[in-house]
């Protein structure tokens, strides 16, 4: 589809043409139609301006009412309809208004003579005051009144030429009934609101509000008619959310509305960063001539409040303006006025404002004023949370990772995009974990423009915890590479996570960093690494570089202690510490120690002990049973005690038996 098809290029269109394709602002059109219809003559009536932003219709809605007097034939014959949409950049002096109304006279054939200006040069107001008359003139000899039709009468009530144009002006339209004036203006003048100036009150105030979805929907069917487009017809269809997306991002501005159907029917598939850039780059000749528009003081305003992209106060936007108070609260005003930026009532007496059309303040963030990535990241998230469904958005999420890991995606398309979907709540976590640590590792952006990883994810420590209570130690991994605690207890909790997966090697690379940063609860760890897989050199080496630390490890991470400091040291060959510290440890008569520890004596040979510690322990010697007779059938001499040996533990003492022999090769070969 090409744009401009279906531009808003009115004046090359047939009278008949713009009936056709008036489809939006009936209501208006309908009210001063029946105005101009039930005005009598000779009874006074009302003027019109219609206030609304560029691309809002206002030269549609002036086009179709001059169409509507030309093709009506009684209207036809009640009144003239000049409309002067194109050579406003010609009028400098209330006499140039009058000029262009005469020559448009004359090309429909009224031949009305030419006055030398130069015969009044001393009194340009007499000039003027000519000029109207023989406009007055023509329309009375033909009994006909005059229908005047400005675009942007803004220039023309400013009239920049004299002070006095604009009083001449009202005193010519009140004391003569023959011209009523229909105009259209994107800023709400002073001329028309200020109660000291010309036109206070004159003027019916009209604004033109955002087109409401119904309208969106009845004026895209109709270009899909018209140009044989039923693409757009299918849009309507297939994609609901998109239309009333397109209407909340555009404010329901037909102009800009138009540049977002014309990408969703040519580029279906395109969508994320480069495919948003692409639509800026189509607005820009729109809204850079709607900037155009604005006072120097009035363009900074709204750059700086279109930087904060949530509403903001006055007090909010004085230190960026740098500007006081006053002014920048009569600048906000005049903004108000000219549709370019809404107020905001809340509870207190102080009022917010913000950009009135979203895209237009993305297109802001996204093209004035060097980087601006943490204010087009916020900008973003909300342009792609209305563009996208939910399922559409985690697919781009999920897309975009695999771009990021590829390294098929610049750095400053990284960042932006990359914090505008981390910030959606249409995003699930899962999504956002997997995007935040493919950009994390990727280093395409720098670790402090990430942000903390809470405000994507919420509770980190909920989320590692759920992960552990699930056995999922792969997620608990993955969501520990993301967050941000403290390195020591990061690489624990990583240690902790491989060795559940019995992946060794990375556990104890992860463990030795713990310990570096200072967590000693990672020397237990390793020990139990180092023990189980019989590595005695890591092992002597460990206990050798930390040996206070490792005490204070065994005894702050088990409660059998104890036990887990005999086995060291019997494992490493310190057999006085063995026997000095088995001989405190038994000394009370009631000990229980764990049958763990007792399989593991009897592994490293140990059987006169554990054989002692069952003489010296009846409870212990019922709860262990089984283990109680592997003991006796490891020693010698103990045929007649093994008579006692109940037939039912029999298979199971032998199993013992078979599994101590297995692990006393693995340990002594």
């Amino acid at each position: 589809m090409n744009v401009e098809l279906i531009q808003y290029q009115n004046a090359h269109q047939s009278y008949d043409e713009v009936i056709n394709n008036f489809i939006v602002r009936q209501k208006e059109f309908d009210r001063v139609m029946d105005d101009i219809r039930s005005t009598q003559d000779g009874s006074s009536f009302q003027h019109y301006v219609y206030v609304g932003k560029r691309g809002s219709g206002k030269s549609t809605l002036l086009r179709r009412i001059q169409a509507e007097i030309e093709h009506d034939k009684k209207l036809k014959a009640k009144y003239i309809a000049v409309n002067l949409s194109e050579e406003l950049s010609g009028v400098y002096r209330l006499y140039d208004l009058w000029d262009y109304v005469i020559r448009d006279f004359n090309e429909n054939g009224y031949g009305i003579p030419h006055i030398d200006f130069r015969l009044y040069k001393h009194d340009m107001k007499a000039y003027t005051k000519a000029l109207h008359l023989q406009v007055i003139t023509v329309l009375q000899s033909h009994k006909k009144k005059l229908i005047l039709l400005v675009d942007n009468i803004d220039r023309v009530l400013n009239t920049r030429g004299s002070d006095d144009d604009a009083a001449l002006l009202r005193e010519l339209l009140m004391n003569f009934k023959d011209i009523r004036i229909i105009g259209g203006s994107t800023v709400m003048s002073e001329q028309f609101w200020k109660y000291d100036m010309p036109f206070y009150e004159f003027f019916s105030i009209k604004r033109l509000e955002a087109l409401s979805i119904e309208e969106v929907k009845k004026l895209l069917m109709h270009w899909s008619k018209i140009k044989k487009l039923p693409e757009i017809e299918d849009l309507l269809t297939k994609y609901p959310g998109k239309i009333q997306s397109i209407r909340m991002l555009t404010d329901g501005m037909p102009r800009t509305m138009l540049l977002f159907v014309d990408m969703l029917i040519n580029r279906p598939e395109q969508h994320g960063y480069h495919y948003l850039q692409l639509l800026v780059d189509r607005a820009t000749p729109i809204y850079q001539e709607r900037l155009a528009t604005l006072s120097p003081a009035q363009n900074k305003v709204l750059t700086e409040l279109a930087f904060f992209w949530d509403a903001a106060s006055v007090d909010q936007l004085i230190p960026r303006c740098k500007m006081d108070g006053k002014t920048v609260s009569a600048l906000l005003n005049q903004l108000t006025q000219s549709r370019h930026v809404e107020k905001i009532k809340g509870n207190t007496k102080n009022l917010l404002y913000r950009l009135e059309e979203r895209f237009f303040n993305l297109w802001f963030n996204m093209t004035q004023g060097g980087p601006q990535q943490r204010h087009e990241a916020k900008a973003l998230t909300d342009f792609l949370e209305q563009w996208y469904e939910k399922t559409e958005l985690n697919n781009l999420s999920i897309e975009f990772s695999s771009f990021i890991k590829k390294g098929e995606i610049r750095q400053d398309y990284a960042e932006s995009m990359s914090l505008a979907l981390l910030r959606s709540k249409k995003i699930n976590k899962e999504n956002k974990q997997k995007l935040y640590l493919d950009v994390k590792k990727s280093g395409l952006v720098e670790a402090n423009k990430l942000n903390e990883p809470e405000q994507f994810f919420g509770n980190i420590e909920e989320a590692i915890k759920k992960a552990y209570d699930n056995k999922d130690f792969q997620k608990a991994i993955e969501i520990l590479y993301i967050s941000d605690i403290d390195n020591g207890r990061k690489y624990f909790e990583l240690g902790l996570c491989y060795d559940n997966l019995e992946n060794y090697f990375e556990a104890e690379k992860n463990y030795l960093l713990a310990v570096k940063n200072g967590i000693i609860d990672a020397i237990y760890s390793l020990s139990i690494i180092y023990y189980r897989n019989n590595d005695k050199a890591k092992l002597k080496n460990l206990i050798n570089d930390s040996k206070s630390q490792a005490i204070d490890a065994i005894r702050l991470f088990s409660e059998k202690y104890h036990e887990f400091a005999m086995l060291l040291y019997l494992y490493l060959g310190d057999m006085e510490k063995f026997q000095e510290m088995s001989g405190h440890y038994l000394n009370e008569a009631d000990t229980i120690v764990s049958d763990s520890f007792i399989l593991s004596l009897l592994i490293h040979k140990q059987t006169n002990w554990v054989s002692h510690y069952f003489q010296t322990n009846e409870a212990a010697k019922e709860r262990y049973k089984s283990l109680y007779y592997v003991t006796l059938m490891l020693q010698a001499g103990q045929e007649q005690e093994l008579l006692k040996m109940p037939p039912e533990i029999k298979e199971n003492v032998e199993d013992v038996i078979a599994t101590i022999k297995e692990q006393q090769k693995f340990y002594y070969g």
